[in-house]
């Protein structure tokens, strides 16, 4: 019985770590990622699209490689990159990852790298808050919460 309480004590004392965790900058301790900054452009209705941007500095000697990301808020999400064509007309073109070299930082933001919300399963309005999965080819899924809001 003794051996009992003592191991719920000691499964409680992870408890307040756990909610005590900020969702909007988070490191994962093995990789030394940190996701900051996470926030979504508002949509202009439901089943509409949005983007996402935040930034992703690796603290460690390795690279790493965001793959994909994922959310129950839209039904599609690919990761992007804008750019101006010969023509000087803004554009988007889906990319297959996202490297994050070590001990650098990398900044999805308007116009640059994005992530982009397809389908979206209701209108994003300012305030709003939803959470996005980035998930790495080599190293754990972080999950983060975005925040809608205007402009940059």
């Amino acid at each position: 019985m003794y051996k009992k309480i003592l191991l719920l004590l000691a499964i409680l004392s992870f408890i307040p770590n756990i909610f005590a965790a900020d969702l909007n900058s988070k490191t994962t301790q093995h990789t030394g990622l940190e996701i900051t900054s996470p926030w979504a452009r508002p949509s202009m209705s439901a089943q509409g699209n949005s983007a996402a941007y935040l930034a992703i500095k690796n603290n460690s000697d390795k690279d790493y490689k965001l793959i994909s990301a994922a959310a129950t808020i839209a039904n599609n999400i690919e990761l992007h990159n804008s750019f101006v064509d010969q023509t000087g007309v803004s554009r988007m073109i889906k990319i297959d990852n996202i490297v994050i070299p070590a001990g650098s930082t990398i900044t999805l933001a308007p116009g640059k790298m994005h992530i982009m919300l397809f389908e979206l399963q209701k209108a994003l309005n300012v305030g709003d808050k939803f959470n996005l999965q980035l998930l790495f080819e080599n190293a754990d899924p972080q999950t983060v919460e975005v925040i809608v809001k205007s402009g940059n």
